[in-house]
């Protein structure tokens, strides 16, 4: 018999897809726990990976306000540190809510990664995900 984990497990995998223009997406649809946001990371890694540090990444945060406290923002800034060692092209987060791009903000410039940009709507973050690199 499935354990709640391992039903919540399956449900961050439904919100972790590479599409057919070798875009990786990520789709938060509630509040996750320290523990998800983990495995939701270990996902994102993985993706990364199999993309060969050239994914274009698209990460929808806008289902939910995020509100995390200070401990698990940094914890997530370390790891999201570690995703930017992997490598990839550029990075889009778009929610409505300010509290939520302010947060990922933040966890963002914590982490020291670039090439990552918040933005309020999809429309805006795929406009710039889709722009060629200027160098």
């Amino acid at each position: 018999m499935a354990t709640k984990e391992d039903i919540k497990n399956k449900d961050l995998e439904k919100n972790v897809w590479i599409g057919n223009d070798g875009t990786l997406h990520v789709k938060i649809t509630r509040l996750i726990s320290e523990e998800e946001i983990n495995q939701l990371i270990d996902m994102v890694e993985k993706g990364l990976r199999d993309l060969g540090g050239k994914a274009k990444a698209l990460i929808d945060i806008s289902a939910t306000s995020l509100v995390y406290s200070s401990l698990t923002r940094k914890k997530a800034a370390d790891r999201v540190r570690k995703l930017g060692e992997i490598g990839y092209q550029k990075g889009a987060i778009f929610s409505p809510h300010v509290i939520s791009r302010t947060i990922s903000s933040f966890i963002v410039a914590a982490s020291g990664i670039g090439n990552v940009k918040v933005f309020s709507t999809e429309k805006e973050a795929l406009n710039w995900l889709n722009k060629p690199l200027s160098f």
